[in-house]
């Protein structure tokens, strides 16, 4: 397991991980972000990084359940040796597949060392709302939900701005939102 140390030498940092030195924070989180996706291989699973969300894939099967509490309690080690903490209270599993599938997983909770993580139907991932069936309703009901809250907030101020305003407004709060993420519902059903 590597050991991280950073410097700073004037306005230039870097920082070391086991015996190698960085010029760059970036390239130091690079080489962490390799030893994780080591972890996550030596489970048999496929990662996915975006900022500071880890995810994990796994196939089916009540033997998938003890490999990802597996997977999971080798990250948290591997963390915690790299002077890092898993927050075991935002940490979020679901299952996906169809319905047939999601039948075959009788597991409520993973039951890790530290603490006892349930199972979810619905997770945020990068605010957008995945369910366990990928039907996206819970995504497409939130995002409604936030676009009318935004419209009847704007049509109580809409007598005190100039239709100009109104429409960078509409576009900032409503239109913006409709294009975040919006090829996530290519295909979805009605």
């Amino acid at each position: 397991m590597a050991s991280v140390e950073q410097h700073s030498i004037g306005s230039h940092r870097s920082c070391a991980i086991g015996h190698s030195r960085c010029i760059t924070r970036d390239a130091c989180v690079k080489l962490w972000l390799s030893e994780l996706f080591h972890v996550i291989a030596k489970c048999s699973f496929t990662g996915h990084v975006y900022a500071d969300d880890t995810q994990h894939s796994s196939g089916d099967g009540h033997e998938a359940v003890h490999r990802l509490t597996t997977c999971i309690t080798r990250i948290r080690d591997w963390m915690a040796s790299n002077r890092l903490k898993l927050n075991e209270d935002k940490t979020q599993v679901i299952w996906l597949g169809t319905h047939q599938q999601l039948n075959k997983v009788m597991v409520p909770d993973l039951d890790m060392p530290n603490a006892m993580v349930s199972l979810s139907t619905v997770v945020n991932n990068l605010g957008i709302l995945l369910d366990s069936k990928l039907t996206m309703t819970n995504q497409i009901a939130a995002l409604s939900r936030s676009c009318f809250f935004h419209l009847r907030i704007l049509r109580l101020i809409k007598q005190s701005l100039t239709p100009e305003a109104t429409s960078i407004l509409v576009q900032a709060f409503v239109s913006s939102r409709l294009d975040s993420c919006n090829s996530l519902l290519a295909g979805v059903s009605n």
